[in-house]
């Protein structure tokens, strides 16, 4: 609560009358007694919070749930009405927990002077059977008293480094959530994730809409931090089904962490897929369970000791206090897996590339047109000889050794690709890069192209969606899709191009003019995108394919972004996948960019047409030597994007591609303000620039 009178007072009538719409009786407040000598900080204690505690009965005796769920949603019907309130907005008020279960303490305070500072952990008469407890410090995150951990229902030890993919897909999400467990009372919940959060927070909130929307504390941790489930990991197929299905419905909260959760009836615990956290744990013999980062915080006799041991990648401990026991990773998973026929779900909704008929023969690309579409898209000959060449021929990203001198390209005085205006940002910090070749076991390029559903259900529709392997798509799998038959997949085509009729016949392309004639351009393919989803397509296939002398492409990183952002504002976005088919992409980095601002699949046509025309030029003693040999540079030449967009994600500490996708973790070197408010999501520029 804040320090004044007068607002404590008007928040604690909101919290009366909202909590009575809920039929929830509030019994009256309670001032909790604090020691302020305990703050060694001025201003952490200038601006220290006024702390009071609520006392709420549960007049019609419901089930634990069911209460919890009722607490859930009154106490964001709470922060809504005051997120209403002109006046009381922008007051220091947050809700640390509304819970029958569990009672949270947290400060901006030396974790070792929790206890002194809160009088109630002193009192000999305050008994509980569980603790979390956390002590971290801020990394991403202005330090705040409403930022300290624990969070409401986990104690997170690491770094969310998917967070911005997370955080869009949560968003692209709420269009569809609905329950009968929540009701109209939904819209109190969302949005899900504040913008204000930590990484922690954010996890924190979609752990607990998930727990309240009807799934178990297992389910709900198995769901957001998953297990890697490649061919190469042996496990059962329930398992396999289980993972295999929420991949589809859920992008993996991925980064280094080590998770505690608890609901008060159990406590677990799990580690990041690459276990880059450490996790120990001693069980007593009269029934302590002590888990930890590290071994001995507590001072434990040796013959009162059990078992001691630390918590191995893809494991989870779990203790159930109603059960008063241990319940094993085995355990605990097989019930969550055999509980709905995710195999079954699978075999009889999942379609695959190899489950779409190629609707008629592939004609070759015409070579003829190759050396116009490269002046076109900007394609030199130094870039075929040491981008593509190196790709087709060794299946690797070209290395080079020089540093780059040229211009940046807002100071360039050469045409310039959009492309080349973005830097990747990279995981820094307590959350370091991964090894693309020593973590590539647990990395995944698989994606998922359909429309998305309510991620409070559970069933089979979730996953009648077109599984990718990768995101690289050839001619031939373009084809495919744009001529599917299956229900779930409706594709359509919009040309991202805009006409240059005015410009052409002049002599001097006044810029206003230029401007013009793209900004109506792009206003077109919003417009083309919105009714083509509202017609139900549920993967839009961009392309710059059709250019003639009248019609210029759009870049397509311009083209794809303001489509993504379009989408989103007008909650359209969870309905359908983007594929840019563009010949401007040619190298990884340019891949990557197109995926990381909105597509889920991109398909290189003119850098695939370049392979294919350098390999007809080779002499072949038959066609059947000349046409294994097309095969494989661009086999060969895809490989290499493969291996260049886990590099890519590996620099975020990022293991699963689609919690890249979307992400747009990339910053501007010359971006206008208002180029980056419309079209790419506010991302970072610290320069200004083109328009």
């Amino acid at each position: 609560m804040p320090s004044d009178e007068a607002a404590r007072s008007a928040l604690c009538g909101i919290m009366h009358s909202v909590l009575a719409r809920h039929n929830l009786v509030c019994s009256g407040f309670r001032q909790i007694e604090t020691d302020e000598n305990q703050i060694q900080s001025k201003s952490i204690k200038e601006n220290m919070p006024f702390f009071m505690q609520i006392l709420i009965k549960n007049p019609q005796k419901e089930e634990t749930e069911d209460f919890e769920r009722r607490l859930y949603i009154a106490r964001r019907a709470v922060e809504h009405a005051v997120r209403q309130n002109a006046e009381l907005c922008g007051q220091y008020f947050h809700i640390v927990s509304l819970s029958s279960q569990t009672v949270i303490y947290k400060g901006l305070i030396h974790g070792g002077k929790l206890a002194l500072f809160y009088k109630d952990l002193l009192d000999p008469d305050f008994q509980c059977h569980f603790a979390v407890f956390h002590e971290r410090y801020s990394t991403n995150t202005t330090p705040a008293w409403h930022l300290a951990q624990p969070f409401r229902m986990i104690a997170h030890n690491g770094e969310i480094n998917t967070l911005n993919c997370n955080a869009a897909n949560i968003k692209m999400k709420e269009a569809e959530l609905a329950s009968p467990l929540f009701g109209r009372n939904i819209e109190y919940l969302k949005p899900v994730i504040s913008s204000m959060g930590s990484d922690s927070a954010c996890l924190d909130a979609v752990f607990e809409l998930l727990c309240r929307g009807g799934r178990s504390l297992c389910h709900t941790a198995m769901m957001l931090i998953p297990e890697p489930f490649g061919a190469n990991f042996i496990m059962g197929q329930g398992k396999r089904a289980f993972y295999e299905y929420h991949a589809s419905l859920m992008e993996a909260w991925d980064g280094p962490a080590a998770l505690v959760f608890t609901n008060g009836k159990q406590i677990g615990a799990m580690l990041d897929r690459n276990a880059l956290r450490p996790c120990r744990y001693t069980i007593t013999k009269d029934g302590l369970l002590i888990l930890a980062s590290e071994s001995g915080v507590l001072n434990i006799p040796a013959g009162n000791i059990l078992k001691r041991g630390r918590l191995r990648p893809r494991k989870m401990l779990v203790a159930d206090f109603e059960q008063h026991r241990i319940i094993t990773d085995t355990e605990c998973k097989n019930a969550v897996v055999f509980a709905k026929p995710y195999p079954r779900w699978i075999k009889e909704k999942g379609i695959t590339l190899q489950d779409l008929a190629l609707p008629q023969q592939q004609t070759p690309p015409d070579c003829s047109s190759l050396l116009r579409e490269q002046y076109l898209f900007g394609i030199s000959k130094d870039e075929v000889e040491t981008v593509l060449v190196p790709m087709m021929k060794n299946a690797q990203e070209p290395v080079v050794s020089m540093g780059i001198d040229t211009p940046l390209a807002v100071l360039s005085q050469r045409p310039q690709l959009l492309f080349n205006y973005l830097k990747q940002r990279f995981a820094q910090v307590t959350n370091p890069p991964i090894d693309p070749l020593r973590e590539s076991l647990v990395m995944s390029l698989t994606v998922f192209l359909g429309r998305r559903r309510n991620m409070l259900e559970e069933n089979a529709d979730h996953y009648a969606l077109l599984r990718l392997s990768n995101p690289v798509l050839t001619a031939e799998d373009l084809l495919k899709i744009q001529y599917a038959e299956q229900k779930a997949i409706k594709s359509a085509c919009i040309d991202m191009l805009f006409d240059v009729t005015n410009l052409k016949d002049s002599q001097t392309v006044i810029p206003e003019t230029a401007r013009s004639a793209l900004q109506k351009g792009l206003d077109n393919l919003l417009k083309q995108a919105e009714s083509k989803v509202l017609e139900g397509a549920s993967i839009l296939i961009l392309t710059d394919k059709n250019t003639d002398c009248t019609h210029a492409p759009i870049p397509s990183l311009l083209a794809v972004s303001a489509v993504h952002q379009h989408l989103m504002k007008k909650n359209l976005r969870h309905l359908c996948s983007i594929i840019a088919d563009t010949g401007e992409v040619r190298d990884v980095m340019q891949t990557a960019q197109l995926l990381a601002f909105g597509a889920s699949a991109v398909h290189p046509r003119l850098a695939l047409a370049s392979v294919y025309a350098l390999t007809k030029q080779q002499e072949f003693s038959n066609k059947t030597q000349e046409a294994e040999e097309i095969h494989k540079n661009i086999s060969n030449y895809i490989i290499a994007l493969q291996k260049g967009l886990m590099k890519t994600c590996s620099r975020m500490g990022i293991s699963v591609l689609r919690s890249f996708i979307g992400g747009q973790l990339f910053e501007a070197v010359g971006f206008s303000e208002n180029l980056i408010q419309n079209y790419f999501g506010g991302i970072p520029c610290k320069t200004g620039g083109i328009d």
